[in-house]
């Protein structure tokens, strides 16, 4: 009960009003009333079958059947006006708090910041007790992209790893910095064709997100995409 309610206080601070209330005022009672309404069929169906009495549970089991029809076709219409609203304010704040800066200022934030500087990245050593920074050049990183939505939260991030060993180096937050210097350096991310379609395409991005939940499901999606348009157009 105490995950449950936990995972309630995160969502109702991370949605918006109006998919906390589709969930928690629509969705989860309709759960219920199902669930609870089959059970309670089951039980009426078993004492009529006992008194030899089918009628008492055959009209249960009509009304419930009706009831759950109805609720079906609601939860469904509201979903996807729900959805289609989230995509659109989602795109929103992304359009307006992704936006390119002067390259030459996130690139001195970014330095400032000691995150990236000349072309290198600057990594803590954390197992040092002076704290110890190095200087891996990016050409020598595996970058990915990632992305992330999990209870009406959202995760923009960067992730490196060393391309000789693949060790994990650090992760740095997408923010307006990081966003504008890699829009100028997409070449070095390994999954480009997913931070070219955040910086291309909000909407789409956004819809598969929504869909898929993180990066690597996105990506395959688009590869299947990639893949029936190449046979079409081989065929």
């Amino acid at each position: 009960m105490g995950r449950f309610l936990e995972t309630v206080r995160f969502e109702k601070e991370h949605m918006p009003a109006y998919q906390f209330k589709f969930l928690y005022r629509m969705v989860l009672p309709s759960i219920i009333f199902i669930l609870g309404g089959a059970v309670l069929c089951a039980i009426f169906t078993v004492i009529g079958a006992a008194l030899d009495l089918m009628l008492l549970g055959l009209i249960p089991a009509c009304i419930w059947g009706c009831v759950m029809a109805v609720l079906m076709v609601l939860i469904v219409v509201y979903s996807r006006k729900t959805s289609k609203r989230l995509i659109k304010d989602r795109t929103e704040e992304l359009q307006s708090y992704f936006e390119l800066i002067d390259y030459d200022k996130a690139k001195e934030t970014l330095a400032s910041d000691n995150i990236i500087k000349d072309g290198y990245l600057i990594v803590d050593d954390e197992a040092d007790p002076f704290d110890t920074k190095s200087e891996i050049k990016l050409d020598d990183c595996r970058i990915e992209f990632f992305c992330k939505t999990r209870s009406g939260a959202y995760i923009y991030a960067l992730v490196f790893f060393a391309k000789a060993d693949n060790v994990f180096l650090t992760t740095v937050e997408l923010d307006k910095n990081s966003y504008t210097f890699f829009s100028r350096n997409a070449r070095l991310i390994e999954n480009g064709d997913i931070f070219e379609l955040f910086m291309q395409n909000r909407k789409e991005f956004i819809t598969l997100l929504h869909k898929y939940g993180d990066t690597r499901k996105m990506r395959a999606r688009m590869r299947k995409r990639t893949q029936k348009r190449s046979t079409r157009i081989y065929k």
